[in-house]
């Protein structure tokens, strides 16, 4: 079975997820939610949400963000005017104030794991032995948690490596290499480019596996964008091998069983992520 159709049951999508690895084309995309596991209890607190990475950001760079108008306005947008308000203040180009942003949240994401949840999550992502990761995160926890098999990628590498080898591409950028993160209104500018690689290529990578979504809400404009691209841009034939787009999602009382949503997204809900994993692990092919 290459496709999961109709009435879902809870077995049949784990199943269907297990079958995805043993083929060789399962693939994560995973957002701050996972990192926020990971560090878990009171160190969740490290993983900073869009809000609260900007205002600590501009917290550091002087500029009041309470006084950065946000109705109406996206944190790209935000990102850009906290740029434009550090240059007025201090009488300089607007790219030193970008570059400047980009330091702060390089150095507000480069944070380290707790070593027990990181002994537990290496194990899950171990068993789940995906072959890609994508991710819009800015840290390194996932290469923490695989020291020997990921191999970390910006924004502009290929998303390509060794065979044994994970690839781990940062879609948004490496808090290790600042001058590519992607936060500001003109870097999504050219992230959105018709013929721009990365999202090309996260279309047809997301087309082409199982894609296994965590750590992200339904609503995120990531997922949205990359799953219209490879539904919509890159269509076509019924696929020869396991495809399907399924997310993890964190709910206090989650649905046993799981459900279509309107994007065509396999919804499987859990109490959190390490409930799912032993749930995954519970039941080995």
């Amino acid at each position: 079975m290459f496709s999961l159709s109709g009435q879902l049951e809870r077995e049949q999508v784990l199943g269907f997820i297990r079958q995805s690895a043993q083929y060789g084309n399962l693939g994560a995309f995973i957002g701050a939610g996972f990192s926020k596991a990971v560090l878990g209890g009171c160190r969740e607190e490290m993983v900073l949400t869009w809000s609260e990475l900007l205002d600590e950001a501009s917290v550091r760079m002087g500029v009041e963000f309470a006084s950065i108008a946000k109705i109406g306005q996206g944190y790209p947008e935000i990102a850009s005017a906290i740029c434009m308000r550090y240059s007025e203040h201090n009488g300089c180009e607007y790219r030193i104030s970008l570059a400047r942003l980009k330091q702060e949240v390089a150095a507000l994401t480069g944070c380290c794991t707790d070593q027990y949840t990181s002994v537990k999550y290496a194990a899950y992502l171990e068993h789940l032995d995906p072959s890609w990761i994508i991710t819009t995160n800015y840290d390194l926890i996932i290469e923490s948690l695989m020291p020997d098999r990921a191999i970390p990628l910006g924004p502009n590498d290929a998303l390509s490596a060794p065979r044994g080898k994970i690839p781990v591409y940062h879609l948004h950028g490496l808090c290790t290499r600042p001058d590519e993160i992607i936060i500001a209104q003109e870097d999504y500018i050219t992230l959105f480019r018709p013929s721009e690689y990365r999202q090309i290529k996260l279309a047809l990578t997301i087309r082409e596996s199982t894609t296994l979504i965590l750590g992200y809400g339904l609503g995120d404009v990531n997922v949205l964008t990359a799953l219209d691209w490879s539904t919509n841009v890159f269509g076509g034939e019924q696929a020869n091998y396991p495809h399907a787009v399924i997310q993890i999602l964190k709910k206090e009382n989650p649905r046993e069983l799981p459900y279509w949503d309107k994007n065509g997204r396999v919804i499987l809900e859990s109490s959190n992520l390490a409930v799912f994993f032993e749930e995954l692990m519970d039941r080995p092919v």
